[in-house]
């Protein structure tokens, strides 16, 4: 049973599921739920439909063989009241937050999906559209290439990231030649998300 509560506790992680999602369909809250598997003593009924949920393959000891074989968890979210200009940190991180599960086929596990919103990068990206994005360390930019950046006073921008005047600033760029660069020094920016890839209109 260890075993099998650490790999939830690892999927719950992972899914950035919370204990009241994980609790919809039993008859206790999310805390007392949580309670149960600090204290050890998750109701085994229970247990089987938070695997359900987090689509964690159970194993029956006793029998010795697999009792229930579900689907691979999910590997990526879409959160569509999430767009790239406002609100990416702070809303991403709540466990609360509107989120839908997806899988599409080779694309790599762990992006998160956002909607593009305004038309600095027109008609690179357009305003509506879809990207999906993942978290990469300053040291693996590549200048020239389109990233969202976090800022530490929480603003949020889809820009071309390009060389400044040295090694401690970056240009921000747009495609839309109605908006000016702007260079900002490495201390301001405190997250750059690269982008997998992007859903147009047209295929969605």
């Amino acid at each position: 049973m260890k075993d099998l509560t650490e790999k939830i506790y690892k999927e719950k992680k992972m899914q950035r599921v919370s204990w009241n999602t994980l609790a919809e369909n039993l008859p206790i809250s999310g805390e007392a739920l949580r309670v149960s598997f600090v204290r050890d003593s998750v109701d085994e009924n229970y247990l089987n439909e938070v695997c359900k949920k987090l689509k964690i393959n159970t194993y029956n000891k006793k029998e010795d063989k697999n009792i229930e074989t579900v689907e691979e968890p999910t590997t990526n979210y879409y959160y569509p009241d999430v767009n790239a200009s406002a609100g990416l940190e702070t809303e991403m991180q709540n466990d609360e937050l509107n989120r839908i599960p997806i899988n599409i086929p080779n694309w790599e596990r762990g992006i998160a999906f956002i909607n593009v919103y305004g038309d600095s990068m027109y008609p690179k990206f357009c305003n509506g559209e879809i990207i999906g994005i993942k978290e990469v360390e300053p040291q693996y930019i590549n200048y020239g290439y389109a990233y969202v950046v976090i800022f530490n006073d929480g603003q949020v921008f889809l820009k071309y990231i390009r060389k400044g005047k040295d090694n401690e600033h970056w240009v921000l760029d747009s495609e839309n030649p109605k908006y000016e660069s702007r260079e900002y020094h490495l201390s301001l920016i405190k997250k750059i998300f690269i982008i997998k890839g992007v859903i147009t209109k047209t295929t969605m």
